[in-house]
């Protein structure tokens, strides 16, 4: 293989393992936190939903808040876009096919967790076989695509949820001077963007592949 497209596959290796640190680094908390209270609703067997929600002020008079610097010892008045809460819904609120679509992602994110634990032992049996010039293989890009799948699956699937929690949220509630915010894709559309990359790759190497049987044919 060319030692310049290995060199340019490891950098791109680097960039997404890089990518999945940084995601997995900045997303623990809120991961860590949706663990605890889905495991603590189904073992108190809870009639309310627990609840994460953006609000946005209507107003601007409405996002005037201090805060107290401790390094020049004095306070700072400042105003702030938008805030996350907490709530606990009590699940008699919650509008039926909300409910079921609930339950219905949340068994189609079973099968999405296989895929992402599965994710990285694809990922860098790939980059070992880039290593050992072995890129250009049906297993290799077999692997690839379904990298690639896995991450538009897991944009749609979290960007899917996130409107259910929003449309959760107007159905029950209406907290005076906020508005419920929409929820934040840029996350989203970056796991999207890698996905639709990654297939692009994909189909390259396919065509490469055929490419070269075709040579073998011809001799």
């Amino acid at each position: 293989m060319n030692t310049r497209i290995k060199f340019y596959c490891i950098l791109i290796a680097i960039c997404y393992v890089g990518f999945f640190v940084n995601m997995f680094c900045n997303d623990f908390d809120d991961m860590k936190e949706s663990f605890i209270d889905g495991a603590n609703s189904a073992r108190e067997k809870s009639s309310t939903t627990p609840l994460s929600v953006w609000l946005e002020p209507v107003a601007k008079e409405n996002t005037a808040i201090t805060l107290y610097n401790k390094t020049g010892n004095e306070t700072i008045n400042t105003q702030f876009e938008e805030a996350r809460i907490k709530v606990n819904v009590p699940t008699k609120d919650v509008p039926v096919y909300l409910f079921i679509a609930e339950i219905f992602f949340m068994a189609i994110a079973i099968f999405l967790f296989i895929a992402i634990v599965a994710f990285p032992i694809m990922f860098f049996n790939v980059v070992y076989n880039i290593t050992k010039n072995k890129i250009i293989t049906d297993n290799v890009i077999f692997k690839i695509r379904i990298m690639g799948w896995t991450m538009i699956a897991l944009s749609l699937f979290d960007a899917l949820m996130r409107y259910i929690n929003i449309a959760t949220a107007k159905q029950v509630l209406n907290i005076e001077n906020y508005k419920i915010a929409g929820p934040d894709l840029e996350n989203n559309i970056i796991y999207l963007s890698l996905g639709l990359v990654t297939l692009l790759l994909t189909e390259i190497l396919k065509v490469s592949l055929n490419l070269k049987e075709e040579q073998y044919l011809t001799i």
